[in-house]
């Protein structure tokens, strides 16, 4: 497995586990030859959430792995990504249009909003702060695992770096689980081969929501 591979195949959970540690450009996904089975994200334990969080990142189904993330996790990831797709299109009218076009198939009232929010920065004399521009669209998106899925792709058709880190994490072992309740920690541990075979360990956090166990991330 190549260094640009495992890239892809990091990408979500090393996005906030190591803080941002580096920049990648992926390559360009492929298309999946088979569907998947379908899966119940109502996850039993938190060991069946991570394993269907890895196994669907391992396809590149980002709709599908992020699924077994808590709504929040999600939350944050659309908020980040959507703003930095608005500062990397500041300034090129073509690519905001590509980028907007892609907001649209997820948040179909998108141009409504916007006008709405462009109107009130104008009282104020000031142009809509991107962490804005995110957030209406948070609200608004219809379905957010299918919009991180775009989001991804969009970004890596572009050729443009997203803050998103090589890793091994997605083979990792998950180890040292402790449950209190309805959350619980654990250690991600994986063998990085950059990192001279080294073991890496990663933090990560669950929490039960929906009727059954998700992905967290520890300062979320």
């Amino acid at each position: 497995m190549t260094t640009r591979m495992r890239a892809m195949i990091g990408l979500l959970l090393c996005t906030l586990l190591i803080g941002g540690a580096g920049w990648l450009t992926a390559e360009e996904p492929q298309p999946n030859s088979a569907a998947p089975a379908p899966v119940s994200f109502k996850h039993a334990s938190p060991e069946a959430a991570f394993e269907a969080f890895r196994a669907a990142a391992l396809r590149n189904e980002w709709g599908t792995a992020l699924k077994s993330c808590a709504t929040k996790l999600q939350d944050h990831l659309i908020r980040s990504n959507v703003a930095l797709g608005y500062k990397i299109v500041e300034g090129v009218p073509a690519r905001r249009a590509d980028f907007e076009t892609l907001l649209r198939r997820h948040v179909p009232t998108l141009d409504a909003i916007n006008g709405d929010l462009v109107a009130k920065s104008k009282l104020a004399n000031r142009r809509p702060e991107l962490n804005e521009l995110a957030e209406v669209v948070l609200l608004a998106a219809t379905d957010k695992p299918a919009l991180l899925q775009d989001l991804f792709a969009w970004f890596t058709r572009l050729k443009i770096d997203h803050g998103l880190p090589a890793s091994g994490v997605i083979y990792a072992e998950l180890t040292k689980l402790n449950i209190h309740g309805d959350t619980a920690e654990a250690v991600a541990l994986t063998r990085d081969e950059e990192e001279k075979g080294r073991d890496v360990e990663f933090p990560v956090t669950f929490i039960r929501e929906n009727e059954g166990w998700r992905l967290m991330l520890p300062e979320l």
